[in-house]
């Protein structure tokens, strides 16, 4: 009787020290759903911006920050050109019910003119955004953001 307690005590603790694996986002990522006020973006978005989102899981427990890159093509000024931002930060608060992140990497037209590019509210703007996490697992990120006249919510899957 002691063995299996001492077994399921091990099995416990063991599980413990393990579940934060599963808190994580790591790897390449793709919007699959983006709703804005119940209207579907999505092609939209696919036409104009179909960004990857490439997440860097820090494994350091000191902190709770984390890294992330946007790159792909962007319909800009009636061509496709590449972009891709330098690694920018994201962070989960409030026990993963908030994701922290934002980017950068405005395209600059010819007379100096700056682009952000996206749609909002993931957008390259350098405005950091906290997100309401709706459903997160390792390969799917579903995140809501509103405003006082909008709500958006964008699925990110794994690819």
């Amino acid at each position: 009787m002691k063995t299996k307690i001492l077994i399921l005590a091990i099995m416990s603790v063991f599980t413990l020290c393990c579940c934060k694996k599963e808190h994580q986002i790591d790897g390449q990522f793709k919007v699959s759903y983006f709703m804005k006020n119940e209207i579907d973006l999505l092609q939209h978005w696919k036409d104009s911006c179909d960004f990857i989102f490439t997440f860097q899981f820090d494994e350091d427990e000191s902190h709770d920050i984390h890294h992330f890159r946007v790159d792909g093509n962007v319909y800009f000024q009636n061509s496709i050109v590449e972009f891709i931002t330098n690694s920018s930060e994201y962070y989960f608060s409030d026990n993963n019910k908030y994701l922290q992140f934002g980017f950068s990497s405005p395209l600059i037209n010819y007379d100096s003119t700056v682009f952000n590019v996206g749609i909002f509210p993931l957008k390259s703007d350098d405005q950091s955004k906290k997100y309401d996490v709706l459903k997160f697992t390792a390969k799917k990120l579903w995140l809501r953001y509103q405003t006082i006249n909008d709500k958006y919510e964008i699925h990110l899957e794994e690819i």
